[in-house]
């Protein structure tokens, strides 16, 4: 295995995360605060006040959630128009 093509440290022994799945962790993902410090202060906040979840995947399980080959954007009413453009 070449060196460029190690997976992180931190997945060193960690099996994948997804139930019945014995492969060996390729990639670690961790919650993102995706709420917008100005607009959203309360639910940005308090998300910096606890530890991000992280889970760890093989590749398999990682590349068939980290899909991009389908568009996954459709109109929402919960927010003004000006956010569907």
């Amino acid at each position: 295995m070449e060196i460029n093509n190690l997976p992180p440290v931190q997945c060193f022994g960690t099996k994948c995360m997804i139930p019945n799945c014995d492969m060996l962790a390729e990639h670690k993902i961790g919650e993102l605060n995706i709420f917008d410090q100005n607009l959203q202060k309360e639910q940005y906040y308090s998300f910096n006040q606890r530890h991000s979840y992280t889970t760890y995947l093989c590749d398999y399980h990682f590349n068939s959630i980290m899909d991009r080959h389908v568009t996954y954007f459709k109109t929402d009413d919960r927010f003004p128009d000006d956010y569907n453009k």
